[in-house]
């Protein structure tokens, strides 16, 4: 077998397998997850009226319950082949390793759409359809959802927004390549004092540009443009840096799978 073939098919079967070895597994998560959400949404919308205040908590609850396990998924990319016995069995199934990393990708991105996409939907459909038939005030965000896309699509598909979270996503998947034990927990680690060195930094260079800037220009109209026009600035080579860093760790994420397959 050529390590370095690639073949869409056998990515497909490795896939196809894989959800045929997890389907029991897959079905009780999304269960739980369909509860979940359907419990929080009903009683906790319907019971409160749909007062702003609350939809706009809910709304921040999903994106949370959504990031951290779309954050666990990518982590334990390699949840199944930890022991050594699995491992060897795993590199012993005729594709290459490019062909087994990307289906492991494939994987991860399928169980994100039927575990958070897939029961997301039927549970906000049961839960309109339960307000309908009880005669409960109703609130279907998935309809405001979809009309935000269409009233406002630049804010939704910022492209900042999608390269920060790719971003983000690899760091996960290098973590769950490098770590052998809790990836998920050991990487936000890494974020919370990535955060805290990259706040320090930027407070202070803000308060040093302000101090630089007010002795020389009286005008603030000049001094806030000037400020937007460097923001925008950092913000194209954030976006260019970030795009190169998630190209590379995934990069040295496929190096250390590679690794994966010499049995110590």
């Amino acid at each position: 077998m050529n390590t370095n073939s690639f073949n869409i098919q056998n990515v497909i079967r490795l896939t196809k397998n894989r959800i045929i070895e997890s389907k029991r597994k897959l079905l009780l998560q999304a269960l739980l997850y369909y509860g979940i959400i359907l419990c929080i949404g009903f009683f906790w919308l319907s019971i409160t009226n749909n007062d702003l205040p609350y939809i706009i908590m809910y709304t921040g609850f999903l994106i949370f319950f959504f990031a951290v396990n779309t954050a666990s998924f990518f982590a334990n990319i390699l949840e199944d082949i930890q022991t050594k016995e699995s491992n060897c069995f795993y590199f012993m199934i005729p594709a290459s390793i490019s062909e087994k990393f990307v289906s492991r990708l494939a994987f991860v991105i399928i169980k994100c759409i039927f575990l958070l996409g897939i029961t997301f939907i039927l549970a906000e459909l049961t839960r309109y359809m339960l307000d309908l038939l009880l005669g409960m005030p109703n609130f279907n965000i998935i309809k405001c959802y979809s009309q935000s896309l269409s009233v406002n699509q630049n804010l939704v598909m910022n492209t900042y927004n999608v390269i920060w979270s790719i971003w983000i996503l690899s760091t996960f998947i290098l973590g769950g390549c490098w770590y052998r034990k809790r990836p998920f927990g050991k990487v936000i680690l890494w974020h919370i004092l990535l955060f805290m060195l990259i706040m320090i930094i930027g407070i202070n260079q803000f308060f040093h540009f302000v101090q630089t800037n007010v002795a020389f220009t009286q005008d603030v109209t000049e001094l806030t443009e000037e400020y937007t026009s460097q923001g925008q600035n950092i913000v194209s080579a954030i976006e260019i840096l970030l795009t190169l860093l998630s190209v590379f760790n995934i990069w040295l994420s496929y190096r250390l799978f590679k690794r994966r397959q010499i049995i110590k």
